[in-house]
């Protein structure tokens, strides 16, 4: 159907109805592939495969991905990247799908643009990686189910981008925490433990059998001087 809409506007292209039906076509099967892309990621359990990362260098990467989008929609992307953060064994795909999927969440909260900070640091025998946006902050309502399958507040979007955010980071051991202030912005950070070692195949497959549900309703949920934490 892409295919068809864009030979379409090759050869028709000139006419106005014309270019703007074919535009909305190619449009609307972009977002049915994100979609059923996000859906099918959910569905099936991914193998790891785990080599030498160092978060630094996945950070700019990943920048690199989305900096042209980014800057066509006035947000600019800018990071606090510790020296002293290690190459360390993940699944270096997966955690930057994690992290296209937060700077995604917070561009879509920044309509009319804005920054998104990205840091990393250590702590103890833990990674720190923070996504912090300057958008219009998330009602304390809906930071309960933040991480839920499908839900989602936008209009667009199959509400799975944190969902396998949460999972993803969950199968690498990790845990990942949400505090917002609305009119003021989003911060997510995620805790990796700190695996200067591969891991044995045994111990990766342990490790994916498990891996905690993607809704712990164990988790806390506070309220502090107008701010909201999920963890």
């Amino acid at each position: 159907m892409r295919g068809f809409a864009q030979r379409l506007l090759r050869r028709y292209g000139d006419p106005e109805t014309v270019h703007t039906y074919a535009g909305i076509i190619i449009e609307e099967v972009d977002r049915l592939n994100s979609v059923l892309g996000d859906v099918l990621d959910f569905a099936r359990n991914v193998d790891a495969r785990i080599k030498p990362v160092n978060m630094n260098d996945l950070v700019r990467r990943t920048i690199t991905l989305l900096e042209e989008r980014f800057g066509k929609a006035n947000i600019l992307c800018e990071t606090e990247l510790s020296p002293e953060v290690p190459t360390c064994y993940y699944d270096e795909t997966q955690l930057s799908q994690v992290l296209i999927n937060l700077m995604k969440n917070g561009a879509q909260a920044m309509k009319e643009g804005g920054v998104i900070l990205i840091r990393t640091a250590i702590s103890g025998d833990k990674i720190l990686l923070e996504v912090t946006d300057t958008g219009q902050g998330i009602e304390e309502k809906n930071l309960r189910r933040i991480f839920e399958p499908f839900f989602t507040t936008k209009t667009k979007g199959t509400g799975l981008g944190l969902s396998l955010a949460k999972r993803v980071v969950e199968e690498h051991g990790g845990v990942i925490r949400v505090q917002s202030e609305v009119g003021k912005g989003t911060t997510f950070r995620i805790i990796l433990p700190m695996r200067l070692e591969a891991p044995r195949m045994a111990e990766v497959i342990t490790s994916l059998d498990k891996a905690r549900p993607l809704i712990d309703p164990a988790d806390p949920f506070h309220t502090t001087g107008g701010r909201a934490i999920v963890e």
